[in-house]
């Protein structure tokens, strides 16, 4: 069984984000590389919730 993550990300125009993944850190390098357009440059994780 997969461990799925919900995370909420501080983006550098000072909005939140959140979104869920499977792999959490990759997902955080995608997200500060600015491969997502809704949350680019991120600058930290507020908050993650480790589901299963």
């Amino acid at each position: 069984m997969r461990n799925y993550y919900v995370y909420i990300l501080k983006c550098n125009d000072d909005l939140t984000y959140t979104g869920g993944t499977n792999n959490l850190s990759k997902r955080f390098n995608e997200h500060q590389r600015e491969l997502n357009k809704e949350c680019r440059n991120a600058t930290h994780l507020k908050y993650n919730l480790k589901t299963k």
